[in-house]
């Protein structure tokens, strides 16, 4: 997980913490290479994490406020629209106005600013999530 952003493990490690969540726990991609790439069929369930504004790295010093949004996706078969539902409403819940750990960042709390939206999209059955993290650069 060296390659992941730490923002993406921050997400990973609130999912994997929270004893009630073991089908987010399950289905938290483990990867960079696909956290931010559409699911296989074949996996469905699954959840894609996408970040769509983030701090420049190299221009941050310690201390320095950070603004990332970060999508979050529910995917799965146009059929199963409850338990995607079910998957999104549990991402909302764990990671609506909670503090997360992101190395190099200290404080960075998550907040949902909208709500699942769902998409049909052959042949993905999709619920988005945003959520904004604030933080300070450790």
């Amino acid at each position: 997980m060296s390659d992941w952003h730490p923002i993406y493990a921050g997400i990973r490690a609130a999912f994997l913490a929270d004893g009630a969540a073991t089908t987010i726990a399950s289905l938290a991609p483990a990867a960079q290479w696909h956290a931010d790439q559409l699911p296989d069929r074949k996996t469905l369930l699954a959840l894609r994490y996408t970040i769509l504004a983030e701090p420049p790295h190299q221009r941050l010093a310690s201390g320095d406020n950070i603004t990332a949004e970060v999508q979050i996706d529910a995917y799965g078969e146009r059929q199963d629209e409850a338990a995607v539902k079910a998957l999104a409403d549990a991402v909302v819940r764990l990671l609506d106005r909670v503090s997360i750990t992101a190395t190099g960042y200290s404080s960075v709390r998550s907040m949902c600013i909208d709500k699942p939206r769902p998409f049909k999209e052959k042949p993905y059955f999709r619920l988005r999530t945003r959520f904004r993290m604030f933080g300070t650069a450790a």
